[in-house]
């Protein structure tokens, strides 16, 4: 899958701005996907873990302390919105930000992300500049668990 969409992942000294580096735990199963994802955020100076197994993924959010944590809602065995529920079970409000990466833009996933405690619902192929600021919000005033919806693909 092309996670960018067609979009230029690099920044710019024009675009760059400070954030604090925030620790980022990626689960998703398409390495394909993972790795440039990582890659990017890196660039950004987050430090970044990635994961494919979802049960490998609740023991690492676990020991972890991410900031931030971006699931992908099709895994395989227990899927993003079942993964949430038990992150959020087990950590509730020391739980990381949530993000939703996910191929399904309809309302029904927005709606299944929203119960489940997603701050951010995003689809693929990622726009870049809507994934760096909802994983950047995690330290932003007010910055929280507010879901905010995937543009809808036109």
């Amino acid at each position: 899958m092309d996670l960018l969409g067609g979009h230029e992942g690099r920044r710019t000294k024009s675009s760059c701005r400070e954030i604090a580096p925030q620790t980022v735990l990626i689960v998703e199963d398409d390495q394909e996907t993972a790795e440039p994802l990582g890659e990017l955020l890196k660039e950004r100076g987050h430090r970044v873990t990635i994961r494919c197994d979802p049960a490998d993924a609740l023991e690492t959010v676990l020991q972890l302390n991410a900031t931030v944590a971006i699931l992908d809602l099709g895994l395989p065995d227990v899927d993003g919105c079942q993964l949430a529920e038990a992150i959020y079970s087990r950590l509730g409000p020391a739980a990381p930000r949530l993000i939703a990466l996910t191929g399904h833009n309809s309302d029904e996933a927005h709606a299944r992300c929203q119960r489940a405690g997603f701050a951010a619902h995003l689809a693929k192929p990622v726009d870049l500049r809507v994934l760096f600021r909802a994983v950047e919000a995690a330290v932003s005033p007010g910055g929280g668990n507010s879901l905010t919806p995937a543009p809808k693909n036109v």
